[in-house]
């Protein structure tokens, strides 16, 4: 197997992955280092002692690291703030802050939420010029309004990034939300674009 290095010379990727960091330990840690070019550890309330621990280990490992916070409510927002301070700001550990919108799907569409967007312009209105805030794909369209705002670089979503199910026939779609399916075979790999049309929340 090909350490990340090696990969990136050969074929000009680095894998990456996103844990919440309950199964990040010290083995786990040296396997990250070893094959993949960074990790982002999703942040929720009930595993904050293992996201915590997580973060801890990677970034003494010095990755590249990245958090993803899912937000919704003022108060998810809020909460967005305070570790944004703590960890961009003070103790200088992430690259970015990814900002994920609630969906209401699966799980989430037993307990539907909406994006307070007054609180999330008052705290992007706050960092946006530190430069260490991503979106997720599916803030597309609130993006597209403040691009002027907020300087923003836009790209055509999704046309870099798959989603892959581990079936019997390896199904490769274009995103775990809308399920489209992309052509994929061994020789080709995978068509690029194929990206949703739709990416409102409102």
């Amino acid at each position: 197997m090909l350490g990340s290095s090696e990969r990136n010379e050969k074929f000009g990727y680095s894998s990456n992955l996103t844990t919440n960091g309950i199964l990040v330990d010290d083995y786990a840690v040296e396997q990250i280092k070893k094959y993949c070019g960074g990790v982002a550890v999703s942040i929720y309330d009930h595993t904050e002692k293992y996201w915590r621990r997580a973060i801890a280990l990677l970034s003494e490992a010095k990755i590249k690291l990245n958090l993803h916070f899912i937000i919704s409510d003022k108060n998810s927002i809020e909460k967005l703030r305070i570790y944004y301070q703590e960890f961009v700001q003070e103790k200088n550990i992430v690259d970015y802050a990814v900002i994920l919108p609630f969906m209401n799907v699966g799980f989430g569409a037993k307990n539907p939420k909406t994006i307070n967007y007054p609180s999330l312009t008052e705290f992007l209105d706050e960092v946006y010029r530190d430069g260490h805030i991503a979106f997720g794909a599916n803030f597309y369209s609130f993006l597209q309004k403040n691009n002027d705002k907020y300087n923003l670089s836009l790209y055509p979503l999704e046309i870099f990034s798959k989603y892959l199910v581990l079936n019997d026939k390896m199904e490769v779609f274009n995103n775990s939300f809308s399920r489209k399916i992309v052509p994929f075979n061994h020789q080709d790999g995978c068509a690029l674009g194929f990206a949703r049309t739709d990416f409102s929340l409102e």
